[in-house]
């Protein structure tokens, strides 16, 4: 029984320090891919004047209809600069 709880002992700040190294890892990962995906993208944030079907319904059609247009004007940019 003692070998076991050795064993357990051993494995623990093995596992502990697997799962740090886990995290920070896909943290600059993460990072990462958020600064070039940053770079490239235009966020908007359309806001519904409540939580009604009615409201939400709208706030989507506004969300779709902005796409929409701003992708006929910005389609045949090549960079965003150009945009």
């Amino acid at each position: 029984m003692k070998k076991i709880f050795g064993f357990t002992r051993r494995l623990v700040p093995v596992a502990i320090l697997i799962t740090v190294i886990a995290v920070i890892i896909g943290s600059v990962y993460s990072n990462r891919v958020f600064n070039e995906i940053s770079d490239n993208v235009m966020r908007l944030h359309v806001i519904a004047n409540s939580d009604s079907a009615e409201d939400q319904a709208l706030k989507l059609k506004v969300r779709d209809a902005v796409i929409a247009y701003t992708q006929s004007v910005t389609g045949d940019c090549g960079s965003v600069q150009e945009v």
